[in-house]
């Protein structure tokens, strides 16, 4: 059942997928899909725009039983190796692979399928994974964040964030994080609605 378990993952997340290994399982109150070195291709599939070490796919069994088929709840992504760029423009730009081609030149990929993959995840958790920032803005800046634990609701416009992150050694230990906006996800000057943060030095 590996194909067709693959292609009814690439239905739930919106794009062709990959998957090294999968089983089953049971988490909170329902079933789930448990899969191993998961990689997320682009609308071709051909070129990858996310890699992950492990997913779960958890059912909604209420929602699967009134509509008989399997309905998707939370999708929980672990070992992401993520990069966020913010460009000169003001835009962000997210990417799931390695963004410095070979001759260290960042290499902004056409169409951003990572970022239009994530704004259709109605419920999102990421876990245990590691965030570089890069600012191609005048400070310059890049910064490594470690064990980087989010979620992410999606409903149209208006998008939820809660979350924390290891600090790199320069900014502090840990900072949590909560948001809940309205606007496009990837451009922060639409922003509208309220954010909060609290760390420790």
């Amino acid at each position: 059942y590996h194909v067709e378990v693959a292609a009814w993952v690439g239905d739930v997340l919106g794009q062709p997928v990959k998957i090294g290994a999968l089983g089953a399982g049971w988490h909170g109150l329902g079933p789930s899909v448990e899969l191993r070195n998961v990689t997320v291709l682009d609308s071709t599939g051909k070129q990858p725009v996310l890699h992950c070490t492990a997913a779960r796919i958890d059912i909604n069994l209420w929602e699967s039983l009134r509509r008989w088929q399997f309905e998707p709840g939370l999708l929980t992504v672990s070992g992401l190796h993520l990069t966020v760029m913010r460009r000169a423009d003001g835009g962000i730009q997210v990417m799931g692979l390695d963004a410095t081609a070979d001759n260290g030149a960042i290499e902004v990929p056409e169409g951003g399928a990572l970022e239009r993959w994530l704004q259709q995840q109605e419920r999102l958790a990421i876990k245990d994974s590691f965030l570089e920032w890069r600012d191609l803005g005048p400070s310059g800046r890049t910064l490594e964040f470690t064990d980087v634990n989010l979620q992410l609701r999606n409903q149209d416009d208006r998008h939820r964030l809660d979350g924390s992150v290891d600090l790199p050694a320069s900014l502090g230990r840990h900072l949590q994080v909560a948001a809940d906006l309205q606007g496009d996800l990837f451009k922060p000057a639409s922003w509208l609605g309220q954010t909060f943060a609290s760390g420790v030095a």
